[in-house]
């Protein structure tokens, strides 16, 4: 009895709150739905700088120079042979072959991988697949390019 009672005021209480939530939720949808619709761009003023010719062809009045770096100057420390003589030349060991790197035997222990023989599939053969009926091609004629024929087919 004690449980029939307790489920039934829990599915009172539930039923309660979805029904208060989502009058809430249908009063909100609405107004934010209708305050997006009148959500209006500002219009855009033309301002004296925009059709200036002293900004956008400056010619003369604008002399920029391009940045560049100092130029850089020997010092004598640089070009003193005894301070490079006192650190030795740094020299690289000769490469050696070894026995391994000759002896066939070792290589042909290694194993060797292969790749998988490729298998044709009907798609990659199938003549409709590739030549499509429904699809057709531009046609250029004369001395039209092809950027300038798919522009006037995509025009259309």
């Amino acid at each position: 009895m004690k449980t029939r009672i307790l489920s039934i005021a829990i599915a009172a209480v539930m039923i309660v709150g979805l029904a208060s939530n989502a009058d809430g939720a249908k009063g909100k949808s609405l107004k934010l739905a209708s305050s997006l619709e009148n959500v209006m761009d500002p219009s855009l003023d033309l301002e004296s700088w925009m059709t200036s010719d002293l900004v956008w062809n400056q010619g003369n009045f604008a002399n920029y120079t391009a940045a560049a770096d100092e130029s850089l100057e020997l010092e004598a420390w640089m070009t003193n042979t005894v301070s490079w003589a006192y650190y030795p030349a740094a020299t690289e060991a000769s490469l050696e072959v070894e026995s391994w790197m000759t002896n066939s035997m070792m290589w042909q222990m290694m194993p060797v991988e292969k790749d998988e023989q490729l298998v044709l599939e009907h798609w990659m053969t199938c003549d409709e697949m590739w030549n499509c009926p429904g699809i057709s091609s531009p046609v250029f004629t004369g001395t039209e390019s092809a950027y300038s024929a798919y522009l006037s087919e995509n025009n259309k």
